[in-house]
């Protein structure tokens, strides 16, 4: 919008007066902005106010600090932390917790074929019981592999 106006601006100078010129009326105008800056009145100005302000917050610090000190040795000091994404720890924790329940699945499955192995002797092979030892073994080390994949993947080992 402002260099819309800017063109409209110069068409319109330019046809009241052919030979007007944006560019050094452009300089004119910022070098007296900026004379008006830098005039020492100006500057004096602002560094009074500045002055003011900073009084204003020097006289409540004193005061500020001595009942932030009465609160931290009272034990009354309370500190809150704000997220701006309040989802995104759980959703931390909630991978964390998902990986804590997988691993838990892949113990017990590498368990349970480790104690199908060990009674293995026991068992008539008629059941299968080589083939069943296997299996869950076989399901206990893909679920891992998945896990350990899942885990590198993530880059947070």
């Amino acid at each position: 919008m402002l260099i819309k106006t800017v063109v409209v601006t110069e068409g319109v100078c330019l046809q009241l007066d052919p030979d007007f010129d944006t560019q050094d009326v452009a300089q004119n105008i910022a070098r007296q902005i900026l004379r008006d800056m830098a005039h020492p009145l100006q500057i004096m100005q602002q560094l009074v106010r500045t002055a003011r302000e900073l009084q204003r917050h020097l006289l409540g610090l004193p005061r500020q600090l001595s009942q932030l000190l009465s609160k931290a040795q009272s034990g009354g000091l309370k500190v809150k932390f704000e997220y701006d994404e309040p989802e995104r720890p759980m959703r931390s924790f909630a991978a964390l917790i998902d990986r804590l329940a997988i691993s838990i699945v892949v113990s017990a499955f590498i368990l349970a074929a480790a104690w199908l192995l060990a009674s293995g002797a026991e068992l008539p092979p008629a059941h299968g019981a080589d083939i069943i030892v296997y299996v869950v073994g076989g399901i206990g080390t893909l679920l891992g592999g998945w896990l350990l994949v899942s885990i590198i993947r993530s880059g947070r080992m």
